[in-house]
């Protein structure tokens, strides 16, 4: 409960390990500073994954780190800004990236490779992506015309549902 991240505009990734006393940089291997994302595998949080912004200098998409941050390397979506990453509870190798322009996408092998999730929606910039606790397979996208829902994982066709 003393670890804690921020992804920031910029500058990367931050870790604290005295609940926010001090920081320290946590970006080696993470090569994009602009973060737009971050979840953190819920059985084993040395696990995280960062979410960030494409543009023509950088590589944007998914960075994972199975050592609490130290060091990171690319896991896919690399030519799409990435604005939301959810992670599975009950299944933690299955992720979600909401990704501006390109809908939503899923992995079921913590983030070694991807399929696109988004028959059915009518806006492809999702801003947020979350997980019904209760029932994994549902989830929500949140766009900045309105919100979708997937009652499959995102295997169906997603509806709008305001």
């Amino acid at each position: 409960p003393t670890t804690l991240y921020a992804g920031t505009r910029g500058n990367g990734i931050f870790r604290s390990t005295d609940g926010g006393t001090s920081w320290e940089a946590a970006k080696e291997g993470l090569t994009n500073p602009y973060v737009y994302a971050l979840a953190i595998d819920p059985t084993v949080p040395t696990t995280l994954y960062a979410g960030t912004f494409h543009f023509i200098s950088t590589i944007g998409g998914v960075f994972k780190s199975t050592d609490g941050g130290a060091t990171w390397s690319e896991a896919g979506l690399t030519n799409l800004d990435v604005r939301s990453l959810a992670i599975a509870p009950r299944t933690p190798s299955t992720l979600y990236a909401g990704t501006k322009g390109g809908g939503v996408f899923k992995s079921t092998d913590g983030g070694a490779t991807w399929e696109a999730a988004s028959t059915g929606l009518t806006n492809l910039d999702i801003n947020a992506v979350a997980i019904n606790p209760k029932a994994p397979k549902t989830l929500y996208g949140g766009s900045n015309g309105g919100v979708f829902k997937s009652m499959k994982g995102g295997v169906s066709a997603w509806e709008e549902e305001h």
